[in-house]
């Protein structure tokens, strides 16, 4: 946000336009089973008592509390920055520092509280962590909490405080020159703040009256000029480059400017000759983006010369021309009333642009780049009177072709207080406010996984293809026993196995949600036991059947973040049920879950490569999140 040379605050009492935005508290918007207290915690920033202009954010990891002030969409639309912040933060509401207060409660003092920064450039964001040991605070203990801060915006403008008039110069002897000058009129004096816009566009310098058709837009600090009949570009005056502003060709003067002016975001000009005034839209980068052109109802052609810009009217300078004028002219755009104010053969190649006088005042200065004269013009009488200044060789020998102006006005700005929303110190009089923020383990144990173990059948997992079963199932048909409860198994009964001896593979999956579980440790895992029957001649874990465990993580756009798995995994006794007897051996995954991950697979995979019935066995499984 643009800081100005002058500020008026305004008071907190001005009518406010925007919408009050609900109050949001998030308790445990992180899901990770933390019930009692907040590890993220969302109120709304409310500003002058009934403003909602963007919110504050607390949460805590295992080593930080944090906190964020942000404004809302509706806020920055309007202008609003964020200049101060003040943060209180205390085991005890009496920690945060106050007034010693009357029976309605105390006043807060934010100048006093502990954390923050007052020297803000109107920032969107502003963010503090302090470590949980300097708070002196475990897991479950409480805090209080005031976050205020100052917000402000450009609310208008008022008076000129500043003006600069650009100008280019052309001729130097007989030599085409293609400097931009800042000129003082009053002082006689004269900078060049950019030498030879010709090279620096890559252009070989053209007729003497080029470069042309200067315009100054002030908002961005983008001095508009042609360098021939097609071209415009701008210097930029914050990075001193000269960038081609019409990169697609939109633009074409047809013949050559008459003069240019910048105002409401658009670049006005004449074509020499003509009465048609042309109108240039830009986009955000300053690069044309439409032109429209229309005649100046009334208006005969018009030539050599010069406009300005003024709350939609034009002012403007011409020379002689067929049917034409010699003198000073307004047009206003949206009355279509064009007007001769004063007719005068000075007024040939008279340039124009505004400045202040002596006394602070806009006034309208002319230069004859021809005799090196300068003049102020009336505006109601088109009247010049030329500057009683002495001649020197700066203003005779430098032939200044175009003039463009611009200024710097007044800023004027409202200020609002701003505060976390919460309890209020005081019932009465001063609103600030504090809240309560509970700490919470951010990585609390949880078994995140549902039915481990075929206890209820086939609930809450997805398979592919359909050929997983549950040891209750099997039971049921056959009457066996077996040393763990609640297998699922994969029943391959039927399939058939490739010339290759690689077999049948399935898998089943249950997807689990880890949000808020950012960068905390977990485990996955559980028990297997797989068989070769009736070959038990294999001993190798490939050249049997075997399982294999994938866990991948997902963001809330469904894209894969990280992925882990076992690899294949077999138990080491393998073979006939009867014989051999059935032993299950443990697996597991070990990692962390990565950043912005909401969700994670759990998928569990079975490959039958000999034999051709059951061939893989799971029980107790497990996904475990936290320490």
């Amino acid at each position: 946000m643009r800081k100005g040379i002058f500020s008026i605050v305004l008071a907190a009492a001005l009518v406010l336009t925007m919408v009050l935005t609900p109050a949001v508290v998030a308790d445990n918007e992180n899901g990770n089973g933390c019930d009692d207290c907040e590890p993220l915690m969302v109120v709304d920033l409310i500003a002058g008592q009934n403003m909602g202009v963007g919110t504050v954010t607390v949460e805590n990891d295992d080593e930080k509390l944090c906190v964020t002030y942000a404004l809302n969409e509706e806020a920055l639309d309007e202008g609003w920055g964020i200049y101060e912040t003040h943060l209180a933060i205390g085991n005890e509401l009496a920690d945060i520092p106050q007034t010693r207060g009357n029976r309605w409660g105390t006043n807060p003092i934010p100048g006093q509280f502990e954390y923050g920064d007052d020297e803000l450039e109107g920032v969107e964001e502003w963010a503090f962590c302090i470590l949980l040991e300097d708070l002196d605070v475990d897991y479950e203990d409480e805090l209080y909490i005031a976050a205020h801060a100052v917000v402000k915006r450009l609310a208008g403008y008022g008076d000129a405080v500043s003006a600069t008039i650009y100008g280019v110069g052309t001729v130097v002897g007989n030599e085409n020159e293609g400097n931009i000058y800042v000129i003082y009129p009053l002082a006689q004096e004269t900078d060049v703040i950019f030498e030879d816009v010709w090279g620096e566009a890559n252009m070989t310098p053209g007729p003497r009256w080029y470069p042309n058709a200067l315009a100054f837009d002030e908002e961005n600090g983008r001095l508009y000029f042609t360098l021939d009949q097609n071209s415009l570009y701008f210097f930029d005056v914050k990075t001193e480059a000269v960038v081609d502003a019409d990169p697609d060709n939109k633009f074409s003067n047809d013949d050559n400017v008459l003069g240019a002016a910048f105002g409401d975001g658009y670049y006005w000009y004449l074509i020499n000759r003509s009465n048609t005034l042309g109108k240039v839209t830009f986009n955000g980068d300053g690069i044309v983006t439409d032109v429209a052109k229309s005649a100046m109802v009334g208006a005969p052609a018009l030539t050599q010369g010069d406009i300005v810009y003024d709350d939609r009217m034009i002012y403007g300078s011409s020379g002689t021309g067929a049917g034409g004028i010699r003198g000073f002219f307004s047009y206003h755009i949206e009355e279509e009333e064009f007007i001769i104010l004063y007719e005068d053969p000075s007024y040939l190649s008279l340039q124009l642009a505004w400045g202040l006088d002596e006394y602070g005042e806009k006034v309208l200065y002319g230069h004859r780049g021809i005799e090196g004269w300068w003049c102020t013009i009336d505006l109601e009488t088109g009247l010049n009177a030329k500057l009683e200044t002495e001649e020197n060789d700066l203003w005779t020998t430098d032939r200044l072709e175009d003039l463009a102006s611009g200024f710097e006005y007044e800023e004027i700005w409202e200020d609002e207080t701003a505060w976390g929303e919460g309890e209020r110190f005081n019932k009465r009089g001063n609103w600030g406010m504090w809240f309560e923020y509970k700490i919470c383990d951010p990585c609390p144990e949880a078994q995140l996984l549902l039915n481990t173990g075929a206890e209820e059948g086939m609930n809450h997992w997805d398979f592919t293809p359909s050929v997983v079963r549950s040891i209750d199932e099997r039971l049921q048909s056959t009457g066996m026993v077996y040393s763990r409860s609640g297998d699922y198994f994969f029943d391959f009964t039927g399939a058939d196995v490739s010339a290759e001896g690689i077999g049948y593979a399935a898998s089943m999956s249950q997807r689990v949600d880890v949000t808020g579980y950012d960068g905390c440790p977990f485990t996955a895992g559980g028990w297997i036991q797989t068989e070769l029957w009736p070959d038990s001649a294999k001993t190798d874990i490939e050249d049997n059947d075997y399982g294999k465990l994938i866990v991948t993580f997902y963001d809330i756009d469904d894209n894969v973040l990280e992925s882990f798995t076992t690899g294949i995994i077999g138990n080491p006794v393998k073979g006939h049920p009867t014989t051999d007897g059935r032993q299950y051996a443990e697996f597991d995954l070990a990692g962390a879950v990565p950043a912005e991950a909401v969700y994670a697979v759990y998928e569990l995979e079975g490959y039958l490569i000999q034999g051709a019935f059951i061939n893989v066995f799971y029980d107790d499984l497990y996904f475990w999140v936290g320490k």
